[in-house]
């Protein structure tokens, strides 16, 4: 089901970029943070929600760079990227009063195939520097995941439990195929190379807790570097009929009359 999603999903923005004119394609990468903003009934959730750390990770892929017109400022930016979610858990535990764990750490890591659908706009700033501020949807689709476990007792014994194969679809204790939120971002673009700060918040709750009723939502902070291949194609002159004679002329051969 994934793959089918991602290969239809990679088929239409292919198709749409192939089919537009003025394109670049830009590979680019980065690091992020990754983190979940949920909201449950547990009524001890703020002696504990504090124990959760963010998740570091990376993002990697493709965009397809296609102004609105030749002279244009503002682009339409779709892409495809893996990028890595989820968050992390550890907590030591007071064993005076006879616990028999004295720490735990744990993982909840989720991976995406996303698609970010942004607009951007491309300020210039001289020569060849451009301001570039953008937002936009996204949707993800689940590529794989973990959930890890480790104890440390006190009697100094350690174990440790890993699920990598995870429960995919909707109920409890499941993660759902697909996500959705918004994305910004704000940067430069300086000739092929472009930076910018990432920022994406997730709508869509993309698990389901089991022993609980909750939400959980993704929340990413990150950074990318990337390069355009080939440049940017330059706006054609307009080609007019002054006179109405029949004969077409450029605005170079006009401004010889």
């Amino acid at each position: 089901m994934k793959k089918q999603g991602l290969f239809l999903l990679t088929v239409l923005i292919l198709s749409y970029t192939v089919s537009t004119a003025q394109i670049r394609v830009g590979i680019l990468g980065g690091p992020q943070s990754s983190s979940v903003n949920e909201s449950n009934n547990l009524p001890t959730w703020n002696d504990f929600k504090n124990n959760f750390k963010p998740r570091l990770g990376v993002h990697m892929g493709f965009l397809a760079d296609i102004p609105f017109s030749p002279t244009s400022k503002l682009y339409f930016q779709p892409g495809v990227q893996y990028t890595t979610k989820g968050r992390k858990y550890n907590q030591s535990f007071d064993t005076t009063g006879g616990g028999l764990i004295s720490h735990l750490d744990s993982t909840q890591f989720v991976n995406y195939i996303e698609a970010p659908l942004n607009l951007v706009l491309k300020l210039p700033l001289g020569k060849k520097v451009k301001f570039i501020i953008g937002a936009g949807p996204y949707v993800s689709f689940f590529f794989n995941g973990k959930e890890s476990y480790e104890y440390l007792f006190t009697n100094g014994d350690f174990a440790s439990d890993e699920l990598k194969d995870l429960p995919v679809g909707k109920g409890p204790g499941k993660y759902r195929t697909f996500d959705f939120g918004v994305n910004g971002l704000a940067g430069f673009e300086i000739g092929r190379v472009f930076l910018t700060a990432n920022y994406s918040r997730g709508i869509s709750s993309f698990y389901e807790p089991a022993y609980y009723t909750g939400t959980t939502k993704h929340q990413v902070i990150g950074g990318t570097l990337g390069v355009f291949i080939g440049k940017q194609p330059k706006a054609e002159p307009v080609v007019k009929d002054k006179d109405k004679d029949g004969i077409y002329m450029t605005p170079a051969c006009i401004s010889k009359e």
